[in-house]
C-alpha cells in the first residue's frame, strides 16, 4: 500500500540520515572519540576519576558531537551561554534551561535513532 512505501521511505530516510550523521562524527569528531577511549579504557566511565586531561576531552568530545548531531540547538544554546557570561552558572544555567533541555532532546532522539537502526540492521 501506498502508506506502508511511505513508512518504508521515511525510515529509510531516517536511516540514511543516521548514518551520515555518524560519518560526520566520525570526521569531525574522531580524533576526540579515540583519546575518549583511551581514557575510558584508563579509567573507566566514572568522570570524576578521571585525569583533568581526560575531563576535558570528555568535555569537548561531548561538545563535538552534540554541535554535529543538534546544530541549530547547538547554536541557540551556546549563544545564550554567552549572552549570560556575566550572570552566576545558576542564573545563567535557569536562563538558558530551554535550550538546554531542547539540546537533551534531540541528543535523546538521535541516541534512539541509532538503537533503532542498528536493531533494524541485525
Amino acid at each position: 500500500s501506498n502508506a506502508e512505501y511511505m513508512g518504508a521511505l521515511i525510515s529509510f530516510q531516517q536511516m540514511s540520515l543516521v548514518t551520515k550523521t555518524l560519518e560526520d562524527i566520525s570526521m569531525r569528531c574522531g580524533q576526540l572519540t579515540r583519546q575518549m577511549q583511551m581514557c575510558q579504557t584508563k579509567f573507566g566511565d566514572n568522570y570524576d576519576s578521571m585525569s583533568r586531561e581526560c575531563k576535558e576531552v570528555a568535555e569537548q568530545s561531548y561538545l563535538c558531537v552534540m554541535s554535529t548531531v543538534c546544530p541549530v540547538d547547538f547554536e541557540a544554546m551556546v549563544k545564550c551561554m554567552k549572552d549570560n557570561e556575566s550572570q552566576t552558572p545558576e542564573v545563567s544555567m535557569a536562563n538558558c534551561k530551554v535550550h538546554l533541555d531542547r539540546m537533551q532532546v534531540c541528543m535523546q532522539q538521535f541516541e534512539s535513532a541509532v538503537a533503532n537502526e542498528s536493531l533494524n540492521t541485525k
